[in-house]
């Protein structure tokens, strides 16, 4: 951050979510529990008819964690982070 800016707060991820939510009902304050690419693309079906964007789905964060999981990419990640 900039000078005398203070740090940017992250909320820690919501693993409790697990139902995919649809796009129209997540907003910024949903960061923790679809991840901030979803909750913005939620942000953006909002802002007006100028601004077209497609209807969707956000994949809730346990959900993309137990991916990784269940495949072996939690190892491989924190391998590669390790060098």
């Amino acid at each position: 951050p900039p000078s005398g800016s203070p740090p940017i707060q992250v909320a820690p991820p919501d693993y409790s979510v697990t139902d995919v939510v649809d796009l129209d009902t997540v907003g910024v304050a949903d960061i923790p529990r679809v991840g901030g690419k979803a909750a913005h693309y939620g942000v953006l079906r909002h802002i007006g008819a100028s601004v077209r964007v497609a209807h969707g789905l956000a994949v809730p964060v346990a959900r993309y964690r137990q991916f990784l999981i269940d495949n072996g990419f939690d190892v491989r990640i924190h391998a590669m982070l390790a060098d």
